[in-house]
């Protein structure tokens, strides 16, 4: 008897399953797909920079600076790159051609795709390469970057700076930087290591 209503329970609710309308449709207003901003590769990861970090940079320091990679130290006042783990020199490349500070103080933030951190470089970067930044970005036709770096301290009057600028045009691009160093002169330091008297 037991066997006899579970198996009128089993296929009462088998035909009441089978009742039920399978012809609705969902329909979605607009998909966004958004992947992952850091990609891990064998040899270290690709990072991919968001707007927000983008807009709030202004050279290529301060967007490193934003990304915070593993055993590095990226000094944006100072503009320095430094390794942590003293393993070796670190190689900073643009587009995969290696630039010094007056590339990096030019480089447009905006304009960057994506940035390839090697942790793990071999002979190909070169000996003592601990670190290898590659910084991948989009080519403009055409269009300029301007700008100052100026530091001084005005109790030693020592100083330095630059000027750089960039201009894009067709396939061609053309970079001026010129850097300005200020030094007491040196009367003015035999007068400051000179005893006061009064």
């Amino acid at each position: 008897m037991k066997r006899l209503i579970t198996l009128s329970i089993i296929l009462s609710s088998a035909f009441s399953a089978s009742a039920q309308d399978v012809d609705k449709t969902v329909t979605l207003n607009e998909v966004t797909v958004k992947a992952a901003k850091v990609v891990n590769k064998p040899d270290g990861m690709v990072l991919y920079p968001t707007d927000a970090q983008k807009q709030s940079s202004n050279n290529g320091y301060s967007i490193l600076e934003k990304l915070s990679l593993a055993n590095l130290r990226i000094d944006n006042i100072n503009h320095s790159i430094t390794a942590i783990d003293n393993r070796g020199s670190i190689q900073i490349r643009i587009n995969g051609i290696v630039v010094d500070k007056s590339e990096m103080l030019a480089l447009d933030p905006k304009n960057i795709t994506k940035i390839d951190f090697i942790n793990n470089p071999g002979v190909r970067y070169g000996d003592g390469i601990a670190y290898v930044v590659d910084i991948i970005t989009r080519r403009k036709e055409s269009g300029y970057t301007v700008g100052t770096d100026l530091t001084s301290a005005l109790t030693t009057l020592q100083g330095d700076g630059m000027v750089y600028g960039k201009w894009n045009r067709g396939k061609s691009e053309w970079s001026l930087s010129v850097l300005l160093y200020t030094s007491p002169s040196p009367r003015d330091r035999q007068k400051s290591r000179m005893p006061s008297s009064a």
